[in-house]
């Protein structure tokens, strides 16, 4: 379980990466926010690729993780503006499918 302010901004374009966003809840109590990028960019934006995915194995929702890649893709992923959403998407993808 998190032992962090988690969030919970569905349409934020960095979602799918940041530990934040992904990390399994505590079903008991669980500090909650929804952080707002500006710009494109989040100041609580947790990169989980700074230790690789395989640190966190066991703290993050994979199924939701796939979900929220699944719907990023879906998106249109060629019509993207933000460019560091489309290329954290884009490593995302290359580091799942390692």
């Amino acid at each position: 379980m998190a032992d962090i302010t988690m969030c919970r901004n569905s349409t934020c374009p960095q979602r799918a990466l940041c530990f934040r966003y992904m990390a399994f809840a505590n079903p008991a109590r669980q500090s909650m926010s929804t952080y707002k990028p500006v710009n494109g960019e989040c100041d609580h934006f947790w990169d989980m690729r700074q230790k690789g995915l395989q640190w966190y194995e066991g703290q993050l929702n994979t199924k939701e993780l796939a979900k929220e890649l699944a719907n990023m893709i879906a998106e249109d992923f060629e019509s993207l503006s933000n460019s560091s959403a489309k290329s954290i998407l884009e490593d995302t993808l290359k580091e799942l499918l390692k």
